[in-house]
């Protein structure tokens, strides 16, 4: 997903390499004949659709700062990365990646999240299978949205817990 106009990611940056993430108001072509005019640049990639970049360099003559300040001089701003799931659980890592992804959701949608349109869809396709005569008993439906509900009522307990004490109850 492209940033905001005005800004830009850094998806990652290691010694000779550096991916980054442009708006769509960048002129890509000339930003990177810019970028290949500089000493030490080995190459550049760049994608119009999506708007990546990948530079390859040698960091014995150019550093990635550099490379970025080209971004800079542009009145670019860097924009944080989406984090990267490193959780201790696998329920952690659910939640964490859900938790993004609902974000995203949420700002292409301008508000509706995956709360709103995943139970608007289930609703569309069961109504279009009734609608077409094949609604049938479908075992994988039912435990979807038994899922659904117990992840509810657990995260609305979660949320009423009290935090735990230093002290304990006597």
């Amino acid at each position: 997903m492209r940033p905001p106009p005005g800004r830009f990611v850094i998806e990652h940056s290691l010694p000779g390499r550096l991916r980054l993430r442009l708006p769509r108001e960048v002129d890509l072509e000339r930003l990177t004949d810019d970028w290949k005019a500089r000493a030490g640049v080995t190459s550049v990639s760049a994608s119009p659709v999506t708007g990546g970049v990948l530079i390859h360099f040698d960091p014995g003559q150019i550093d990635a700062r550099s490379l970025v300040d080209v971004l800079a001089s542009r009145s670019l701003r860097a924009e944080p990365a989406d984090p990267v799931p490193r959780s201790g659980t696998l329920a952690e890592a659910i939640v964490t990646t859900t938790t993004a992804l609902d974000a995203k959701v949420k700002r292409a949608t301008r508000g509706m999240g995956l709360g709103t349109l995943l139970p608007m869809g289930l609703l569309g396709w069961a109504a279009s299978e009734v609608a077409r005569g094949r609604a049938r008993p479908l075992a994988w439906t039912s435990a979807i949205w038994y899922a659904h509900g117990i992840l509810r009522e657990y995260n609305r307990e979660a949320a009423r817990e009290p935090p735990p004490s230093s002290t304990p109850d006597l």
